[in-house]
């Protein structure tokens, strides 16, 4: 056993898809866990409507992760996939920045609607299809064991910063959940072989580098 987790670390470390993978996956972790456990709920707190827009605010969400989801099954996944999660993590990271500052709930809930209808679309279904189809079979369940560590270390991190912040001041809160998506998009922007990202046939051959 402790070799078969030595062999998934080790092709880990070496493959840089893999890398690239979970750099975007600890940004993520870091600015959704806390912004949707505890920003959104004290972002709805400042609104004239209280408490009660943070239901329209998560229903927009779900929404547009729905018909994100559904477009995505339908165009399939996009082919230059690097340059749509790059462009799309920096989107991400603009909008929770805006988000905060927003002067009325139905901006909140357009803005957020649209944004899950991307993260859908770009992340939340492309993601997993390519980790599936640019990894070896015999190695996905070592690897996707790997891909979720990040999220289970940095996310008490997130939702404990977030919760720090909030308490002091809301906007400035959101302005922090959007450093990392911001970061990471913007590294990512300056490797070429993360902007050469693309989709692969599930029986073409896994290089790594």
């Amino acid at each position: 056993m402790l070799r078969e987790i030595r062999s998934g670390l080790g092709y880990a470390a070496r493959s840089v898809e893999t890398r690239i993978v979970v750099a975007l996956i600890a940004a993520a972790t870091l600015s959704y866990s806390g912004l949707f456990a505890v920003g959104l709920p004290a972002l709805a707190r400042s609104f004239d409507s209280g408490a009660f827009a943070l239901g329209p605010m998560l229903s927009a969400w779900g929404l547009g992760q729905l018909v994100g989801t559904l477009s995505a099954s339908f165009t399939g996944l996009p082919e230059r996939w690097g340059l749509l999660i790059i462009g799309m993590a920096f989107l991400e990271g603009v909008s929770f920045a805006v988000l905060g500052f927003v002067p009325d709930v139905l901006v909140a809930v357009v803005l957020l609607a649209v944004l899950g209808f991307g993260v859908a679309y770009s992340t939340d279904v492309a993601l997993p299809t390519f980790v599936q189809t640019s990894t070896p079979p015999e190695l996905l369940g070592r690897v996707s064991s790997v891909l979720e560590l990040p999220r289970v270390v940095l996310e008490p991190v997130s939702m404990a910063m977030m919760g720090l912040l909030a308490s002091r001041d809301v906007r400035w809160a959101f302005a922090a959940a959007a450093v990392p998506m911001l970061v990471v998009s913007l590294t990512l922007a300056t490797s070429r072989r993360a902007r050469g990202l693309r989709t692969r046939d599930p029986e073409q051959t896994h290089a790594v580098a």
